[in-house]
């Protein structure tokens, strides 16, 4: 049916090395940010091995996965055409199945006895949001882990981007058994998810800024080391489902936004607004349904009826890590 596929992995470890990191980015095509922000963390950690970067050495396994679902990505599309499956709904996979099985059973064997693991994701299709830390069910571990994930290297690298302090609880649902996220936490494993930006987009300098957190979060899992920087610990604000207020467009047409994803918004703050593709009059205004953070906006313009526009966090139930942990 074609050439061969293989699935690649960058693998930076000590000699007797204790925990594993790994870190996966290109479920999809169209994640081309966690493909980028892998080849800092490449360069970043080449830099360390080769002693560009005096004080840093690597002290435990990191393994990072560039680009998983490679024939999407060649097309320039989220799923690949030839079988249309989503790739991050089909683990572990099989040895035995069509090629999308095998390579989610190949990134579950070399990724499920790791200690700890972070998934890029984008935000969701068509849309744009703020970069933020997603976790299922998070328990004592995984709070420490977020806000470690949170933090930033002092001195170290760009100021840590304002919208990495949020952590969105998922909620699982009977198709999240299929993800590897999921098959991770079954394994015990410390996972995050780091979420955001813009789907088939590459923001340069937002990447630049989450390299530093995740540097950081390395200091803290002990696979990095340096021989005066400490992990810092950042703040991390942890909202439910029920935080989260989605904001619907009543017609279909052209949608224009008028807000920026990662704004305070006050309620009735003008979000956008809906215009007719063909006549070009204003069909409904969207505004804030209360006070709150733009988190989601819709960056493709064109909206059917009833699709969400715009996801806010509010405040209420809003819940602080323990400062004493």
């Amino acid at each position: 049916m074609g050439e061969a596929v293989s699935l690649y992995k960058n693998v930076w470890e000590k000699g007797h090395f204790v925990d594993t990191l790994s870190i996966v980015a290109g479920l999809h095509g169209d994640h081309l940010n966690g493909l980028h922000l892998v080849s800092l963390l490449s360069r970043f950690l080449q830099d360390v091995e080769d002693g560009r970067l005096p004080g840093f050495r690597i002290a435990g396994k990191i393994q990072l996965f560039p680009m998983v679902n490679i024939q999407a990505v060649m097309e320039g599309e989220r799923l690949w055409s030839f079988d249309n499956l989503d790739l991050d709904l089909a683990f572990p996979g099989s040895s035995c199945g069509e090629l999308a099985d095998r390579l989610c059973n190949v990134l579950y064997k070399h990724t499920a006895d790791s200690n700890y693991a972070l998934l890029l994701d984008a935000s969701e299709k068509r849309c744009v949001s703020i970069p933020h830390i997603q976790l299922l069910q998070p328990d004592r571990s995984l709070r420490r882990a977020a806000r470690y994930l949170a933090g930033e290297i002092p001195g170290g690298g760009p100021d840590r981007f304002p919208g990495l302090g949020i952590v969105r609880e998922l909620q699982p649902t009977p198709a999240f058994q299929l993800r590897l996220y999921n098959q991770w936490i079954e394994n015990n494993v410390c996972a995050l998810v780091l979420a955001g930006g813009r789907s088939a987009g590459i923001d340069p300098e937002t990447n630049g800024a989450l390299l530093a957190n995740v540097v950081n979060f390395m200091l803290a899992v002990g696979v990095l080391a340096h021989a005066t920087r400490k992990a810092e610990k950042g703040e991390a604000r942890f909202y439910s489902l029920e935080n989260e207020r989605r904001v619907s467009a009543s017609h279909p047409g052209l949608f224009l936004p008028e807000a920026r994803v990662g704004e305070s918004l006050r309620q009735g703050r003008k979000l956008g607004e809906l215009r007719d593709i063909y006549s070009g009059e204003t069909l409904e205004e969207l505004f804030a349904p209360q006070d709150g953070l733009l988190l989601t906006l819709r960056d493709y313009p064109l909206v059917y009826q009833n699709e969400t526009v715009a996801t806010l966090l509010v405040e209420k139930e809003r819940r602080w890590y323990w400062p004493f942990s």
